[in-house]
């Protein structure tokens, strides 16, 4: 039997998903009602379920926003914490998938590494958090992110950023200041870079 809860949890999940519905409807070459990404299917990293989304409408051409978001050696030019960005090769040996390479960032004085399962060069690529190679404190588990870069009217850019992850406990406090402190503002740079707004926050 539902409780009040579930319902008014379930009310909302669907408003959320009402609100970027209109939103992402700006695009429609990554749809994001789906768990596959071209070639890539989520489901080969994490079965969590897609928990946060943000979406922006940039004034630059899709290229030269995939230039600098795309790049995965120059996160420190507009996400906060950020100090510096490398690429490896591949690190992961335990896990369930087997990833194109690995990226580690200097976050905060601290290590951040991730494994890149997914890049197509273009306009879309997926990365997962991995916390045995991380010294960083991550509030999620099971965590898939995806970025993608499409053209909207006008010459404009539509930048979708989806995380895929469960919070567990630690997470309900953790992911609201990880979103607040990092994501939001990082995306702002972004705003604040090539001009444009936030069109979804789910």
């Amino acid at each position: 039997m539902k409780t009040r809860r579930d319902i008014l949890l379930g009310a909302s999940a669907t408003l959320a998903a009402s609100i970027a519905g209109q939103a992402l409807a700006l695009g429609n070459k990554f749809p994001h009602d789906t768990r596959s990404l071209g070639t890539f299917n989520v489901d080969t990293v994490t079965n969590a379920a897609l928990d946060q989304t943000f979406a922006l409408q940039l004034n630059a051409a899709p290229s030269s926003v995939w230039d600098l978001v795309g790049s995965h050696t120059r996160l420190n030019e507009w996400f906060p914490g950020i100090a510096s960005a490398y690429v490896l090769e591949p690190t992961s040996t335990n896990r369930n998938f087997t990833p194109l390479f690995t990226r580690q960032c200097e976050f905060e004085g601290d290590l951040l590494t991730e494994d890149i399962p997914y890049d197509n060069g273009r306009d879309a690529y997926a990365y997962s958090i991995n916390k045995e190679r991380s010294n960083v404190l991550v509030p999620v588990s099971d965590h898939l992110g995806i970025f993608t870069v499409e053209p909207v009217s006008g010459g404009k850019s539509l930048l979708v950023w989806r995380q895929y992850w469960r919070k567990g406990l630690m997470g309900q406090v953790g992911v609201p200041r990880l979103v607040n402190r990092y994501m939001k503002p990082g995306l702002q740079n972004l705003v604040d870079r090539y001009g444009g707004g936030f069109v979804a926050v789910t």
